[in-house]
């Protein structure tokens, strides 16, 4: 399942920063067992164990649905536990100050980097540390000199994930400034090609529509006024008159397709019941749509998002899914609009289920319009292939009555 509000995943820095504090952890808890003298259980191993046994716990919270919506505080709570242990066994063992500090420094600056903490808290960090690091070593008891040594290279450390933080929130900032710019250009193209679409709509079915009913209305006469006896000119005549049918036939529905004239008139849920009918119809496929708890109207924005993202969806249907049956609903779930495509087909390959949604020119196009309307976009592969899009509505929108 992918996000279009969350690239990359948020999981990942969390999943990798657990990893690395369990592997440390059983890594430390092994060389102390096997350095360990005499029977009984050494206290510091507690601070190993504790560590560890956080990180599982972040492991598993992180593939947990409670734990997906919280991932931004799993890796500051990590990090602090462990910390915490750090400093615990800095004050059981003084001697090991130097590899605490290191440790210390570790946690900081990979933390920095991989969760990409702000400068703020990398510099809260780094003063806590310092500070809880000195205040355990000094309560310890350990030797001044090695004490002191290690809180120095403790700051040298705190400074260089200042330093990271700093730099990587110019990068952060230039990389956002860079997708807002290259959204106000997607979301500028998409108001164009629409534009386009319309005025291109409006020309075939005012101008080509009315030219083709005129070339019909003569033809007709034309076939009226021919003496029986020229049968085979009646005939052509009459099968030109077909073609000339045919062909406006196929206008207007190339007029729809480009802008229904019920999106402007009537609203969405009139044109969509239309598209999704009409779709059946042309591929022979069992369709149902469904739209609940909806405002009357919306702002043109989204009814021409939500019309095109279900006729790009259904196009990906017709063109991949080998599906019989397709299902689309649409509907209000607090203040977002909810549409969810949903087909018996084939479905997707694992790898592209769970990819970045923009795998095909379609899926591009959809991630870019609900990206320009602050929505989000999710896709996942059970029992056929389930798109899902959920758009906040404008403050001003007049829900129904429940």
């Amino acid at each position: 399942m992918a996000d279009a509000r969350t690239e990359p995943s948020p999981l990942w820095p969390v999943r990798a920063t657990a990893t690395v504090v369990l592997a440390g952890a059983v890594l430390f808890l092994a060389l102390e067992l096997s350095g360990a003298q005499g029977p009984g259980f050494p206290p510091q191993l507690a601070c190993h164990l504790v560590a560890g046994l956080a990180a599982a716990l972040v492991l598993g919270a992180s593939r947990s649905r409670a734990g997906r919506h919280r991932a931004e505080a799993l890796a500051p709570a990590l990090s602090a536990v462990v910390g915490v242990a750090a400093l615990v066994y800095v004050r059981l063992v003084p001697a090991a100050a130097g590899v605490v500090a290191s440790v210390l420094v570790s946690l900081l600056v990979g933390t920095t980097v991989v969760a990409a903490w702000s400068v703020e808290r990398t510099v809260a960090a780094g003063v806590l540390a310092g500070l809880g690091f000195a205040a355990a070593g000094l309560r310890g008891g350990g030797p001044t000199a090695s004490l002191a040594f290690a809180l120095a290279s403790l700051a040298v450390g705190a400074a260089v994930a200042v330093a990271c933080a700093t730099g990587l929130a110019r990068v952060r900032a230039g990389l956002a400034r860079r997708q807002r710019e290259l959204a106000d250009l997607s979301a500028r193209l998409m108001a164009t090609h629409e534009d386009e679409r319309q005025r291109l709509s409006r020309e075939l079915h005012d101008e080509l529509g009315q030219s083709l009913t005129a070339v019909l209305s003569y033809l007709w006469l034309i076939e009226r006024q021919v003496p029986e006896s020229t049968s085979e000119l009646r005939g052509r005549v009459a099968e030109a008159r077909r073609l000339a049918s045919g062909t406006l036939a196929q206008i207007r529905e190339l007029s729809q397709r480009l802008r229904p004239s019920v999106l402007d008139d009537y609203g969405l849920v009139p044109s969509l019941e239309a598209q999704v009918r009409a779709f059946g119809d042309r591929q022979a496929i069992v369709t149902t749509f469904h739209a609940d708890a909806l405002p009357q109207r919306l702002s043109s924005a989204i009814e021409t998002a939500v019309f095109r993202i279900t006729q790009e969806a259904l196009g990906n249907v017709a063109r991949h899914a080998r599906a019989r049956h397709v299902h689309v609903s649409l509907g209000v779930e607090g203040r977002e609009l909810t549409l969810e495509v949903h087909d018996d087909g084939v479905g997707m390959p694992a790898t592209r289920a769970t990819a970045d949604v923009g795998a095909g020119m379609g899926l591009i196009g959809i991630r870019e319009r609900v990206r320009a309307l602050g929505g989000r976009l999710s896709l996942a592969s059970e029992h056929g292939a389930r798109l899902e899009v959920r758009l906040p509505l404008p403050p001003d929108a007049e829900l129904p009555a429940a």
